[in-house]
């Protein structure tokens, strides 16, 4: 999705990432996606104090073994993350509520503020409401 003011999103879309997913997930690439789209938002609004929050919702598991692992993940988030107008939110879904305290931490590490730009989530209804409170909330200080 293209950068979107938050009024226009349409909440009742599916923003499954996993389709077509082949080979499994790596985080880092979803970041590389978004980093340019989020540059380009600000490069667009140059005369507003406009900043850009990237949400990312996973499962935490991200590929191991081949060089884009959690470690690589977390060195793209940090590199974005150097941008003091762009904020990283991220959200763990809880498959059937266990937890996995390695998808957490990796999750914790990759979001600007790891206690107010963290959630771990086990429900449709809690993802929503940290999307929400997440995008509304602008750059987390």
């Amino acid at each position: 999705m293209p950068p979107t003011p938050v009024k226009e999103v349409d909440l009742t879309q599916d923003f499954n990432p996993t389709i077509d997913l082949n080979g499994g997930t790596f985080l880092g690439a979803g970041m590389n996606e978004a980093f340019p789209l989020a540059k380009q938002s600000l490069a667009e609004n140059l005369d507003l104090p406009a900043s850009v929050v990237i949400v990312v919702l996973s499962d935490g598991r991200d590929r191991e073994g081949t060089g884009e692992g959690p470690e690589e993940s977390i060195r793209i988030a940090d590199a974005i993350k150097r941008n003091p107008r762009i904020t990283i939110c991220t959200c763990y879904f809880a498959t059937d509520g266990l937890i996995d305290p390695e998808a957490e931490e990796t999750l914790r590490r990759i979001a600007s503020d790891p206690v107010r730009g963290y959630r771990t989530v086990t429900d449709a209804a809690t993802i929503r409401e940290f999307f929400l409170a997440s995008v509304s909330a602008g750059r987390i200080p």
